[in-house]
């Protein structure tokens, strides 16, 4: 589990979406006490890469 503060999550919003999205925690806090806790809650796949998608 990750704690960030407000204005890093401000400016660092996409990378903690992504980061969230390959499963991890992430807690936004405000003044030292935690304001938001995320996850998700469906991780997205692993993208697959073209030579696993190729047929023996």
């Amino acid at each position: 589990m990750t704690v960030v503060t407000i204005h890093k999550a401000k400016t660092e919003l996409s990378k903690l979406l992504a980061r969230v999205e390959a499963g991890e925690e992430i807690v936004i806090a405000r003044a030292g006490m935690s304001r938001l806790r995320s996850w998700c809650r469906y991780p997205r796949p692993k993208r697959r890469t073209r030579r696993e998608n190729r047929a023996p």
